[in-house]
Formats: C-alpha cells, sequence, structure tokens
C-alpha cells in the first residue's frame, strides 16, 4: 500500500520526465536568464557621500549649495600667479612644474 505522497511524486516525476515538459522548463528557464541579464546591464552603482552627512549640518548645506551653484560634485583648485611675466618661457617652465609637484 502506497501513501498518497508516493502517488503524487510518481504522478510528478513522469509528467517533468516528458519530452515536451523538459523542453517547456529549457525555454522558460533560458527566458528567465536572459530578462535577469538584460536587467543585470542596466544596473548602476552610484555614491553620493552627501547622504552620509547630517541633513542639516553645515558640510551638507555647503555641498548642497556648491552642486547649485557650481553644477560639480567636487571643487576644482584654481592656481593663479600674480606679479610674474607669464609671457616669459622660464616662468611659464617654473609654473608648469609647480603645478605638476602640486598634482603628483
Amino acid at each position: 500500500a502506497e501513501d498518497s505522497l508516493g502517488k503524487f511524486m510518481r504522478r510528478y516525476a513522469n509528467f517533468l520526465m516528458k519530452t515536451w515538459v523538459k523542453v517547456l522548463v529549457l525555454v522558460v528557464f533560458l527566458l528567465m536568464f536572459a530578462v535577469m541579464v538584460i536587467s543585470a546591464s542596466k544596473l548602476e552603482q552610484e555614491f553620493d557621500f552627501k547622504d552620509v552627512l547630517p541633513s542639516g549640518s553645515y558640510a551638507a548645506d555647503f555641498w548642497t549649495a556648491h552642486n547649485e551653484y557650481m553644477g560639480i560634485s567636487g571643487l576644482r583648485p584654481k592656481i593663479f600667479f600674480r606679479g610674474v611675466d607669464q609671457s616669459d618661457e622660464s616662468i611659464q617652465k617654473q609654473m608648469q612644474e609647480y603645478v605638476d609637484d602640486l598634482v603628483n
């Protein structure tokens, strides 16, 4: 005497072993896989450091205003050379070396 669970499992196994069911399972799997690959290719990773700043802090307010008025997320350093003859090639070389030293 076989119990009802055993009978169900036997019928289910026989059903899964049919050729058209195998093909259907494979097609459904491949379709789901394709959808997941397409979805994964559209994922983007983004980190905005303002998210970790306390809301209402001066730093958060500064960066909000900075991005609103400057349109960039970081500061762009500027170097001004005053009181030098910028047309002189040796001065130009010294200015370039100074900037290179700052960058490196």
